[in-house]
């Protein structure tokens, strides 16, 4: 569930159920020292609506997401650099007749705080295709903080009888 708005009053919010299947390839590359993470999905999209309306509908994404060190500071880190483009097209009935449909773009600075962690803040702009020749798009402030949990570290377990 998710809810659907356009900001500053724009349009009436709705609350809408959607339900995804997908299928997804993730490339990841680098280039010098510029990591480059690529992703294909395909989507399934079953929704409805709290009137009880239902839809189906395709929908294909790529991103590509650019990550690399901008600066180094006094205390041996790094000051972070992300850039990331998506763009998204959904399918009529089918696949056919594709068209726009939405467009989300973030230029990221970013800090590694710990090991496993990192604090990114910067600006978005998100571009949507609402209606049949209506678009909107909004300007965002990101704050992100990413936590990576590592499983693979085997922990010894002592049991005493």
């Amino acid at each position: 569930m998710y809810l659907n708005y356009k900001s500053a009053g724009i349009r009436i919010p709705s609350l809408d159920y959607e339900d995804r299947i997908f299928q997804q390839v993730a490339l990841n590359s680098s280039y010098g020292k510029i990591k480059i993470a690529q992703r294909f999905r395909f989507e399934e999209r079953f929704k409805t609506k709290l009137d009880k309306s239902s839809s189906y509908a395709n929908r294909f994404r790529y991103r590509i997401n650019f990550d690399f060190n901008l600066v180094r500071l006094s205390n041996g880190k790094h000051l972070l650099g992300k850039i990331s483009e998506e763009m998204r097209i959904r399918f009529g009935s089918g696949l056919n007749k594709p068209e726009f449909d939405q467009n989300n773009f973030s230029a990221l600075l970013g800090y590694k705080l710990f090991d496993n962690s990192k604090l990114y803040f910067g600006y978005g702009r998100d571009f949507y295709k609402s209606g049949k020749s209506d678009y909107w798009g909004d300007h965002l402030l990101h704050v992100v903080v990413n936590y990576n949990f590592d499983f693979s570290k085997k922990k010894n377990l002592v049991v005493n009888l």
